[in-house]
C-alpha cells in the first residue's frame, strides 16, 4: 500500500513515522500510531493473567469492533502462553450470572467491553463480591477505566476487585479522572498495566 511504502521510506532514511491508524502492519520501531492498538491491550490483558498464574481465562466480550479486536489479541496472545480462553457475550441476566460464576469454573475473568455494554455485569459482580470473587481475579479493558463507570458499578471497582488495563489506580480519585483525561487530550497515549504505551 501508498502507507507501507511511504513508511519504508521514512525508515530507509531513519525519519520518525508517526501514522493516523494502528491498522497498518508497519507500527514498529520509529513508527508510532495515535490510534490505540486493541490487539496490544488484548495481549497485555492475557499477559497480566499469565502474570496472576491463571490456569484459563473467561473474556466477556461486548459486541463491538474494538471488542472483538481486543478479544483476538488476549486469544493470540493466552495461546501462545498455553492458557485457554473461553468466550461468553456480556450477560442479559447479569444477576443471574454473576450469581452461577462460582460454579462455573472460572479462574479469571476479563471484561472486554465499553463501560455502557459491561455496566450491569460488573454491578452484579459488585452484588456478589462479598461472598465469591475469581480465584485469579478480574481484569478489564482500558475502556472501563473511566470515573463515571468506577462510581456505577458498586463496590467492586473501588475495592480493588477489578484491574484495569491501565497502571492509574482506582483507589486514588485523581488516576481515574487522569487516565480518562489522558485519552481525550493525547489519544496516541494508552495506559496499560505497565505504564502508558
Amino acid at each position: 500500500s501508498q502507507v507501507d511504502s511511504a513508511v519504508s521510506a521514512a525508515r530507509a532514511v531513519k525519519l520518525p513515522v508517526v501514522l493516523g491508524s494502528a491498522q497498518s502492519q508497519t507500527v514498529g520501531a520509529g513508527v508510532w500510531s495515535t490510534q490505540p492498538s486493541w490487539t496490544a491491550e488484548g495481549g497485555a490483558v492475557a499477559g497480566q493473567a499469565t502474570a496472576q498464574t491463571a490456569s484459563s481465562i473467561t473474556a466477556v466480550v461486548g459486541r463491538s469492533p474494538v471488542d472483538r479486536e481486543e478479544l483476538a489479541g488476549l486469544q493470540a496472545a493466552a495461546s501462545k502462553r498455553g492458557v485457554p480462553v473461553r468466550v461468553m457475550s456480556v450477560p442479559t441476566d447479569p444477576i443471574k450470572w454473576a450469581t452461577e460464576l462460582p460454579n462455573d469454573g472460572v479462574d479469571l475473568l476479563a471484561l472486554l467491553a465499553a463501560a455502557a455494554e459491561a455496566l450491569p455485569a460488573a454491578h452484579a459482580l459488585s452484588a456478589t463480591a462479598g461472598n465469591w470473587l475469581p480465584p485469579r481475579g478480574i481484569l478489564a479493558s482500558s475502556q472501563l477505566m473511566n470515573t463515571d463507570f468506577i462510581n456505577a458499578a458498586g463496590t467492586i471497582t473501588r475495592l480493588g476487585g477489578i484491574e484495569f488495563a491501565s497502571n492509574p489506580t482506582p483507589f486514588d480519585p485523581v488516576a481515574p479522572y487522569y487516565a480518562a483525561r489522558l485519552r481525550t487530550l493525547e489519544p496516541g497515549v494508552r495506559p496499560s498495566f505497565d505504564g502508558l504505551y
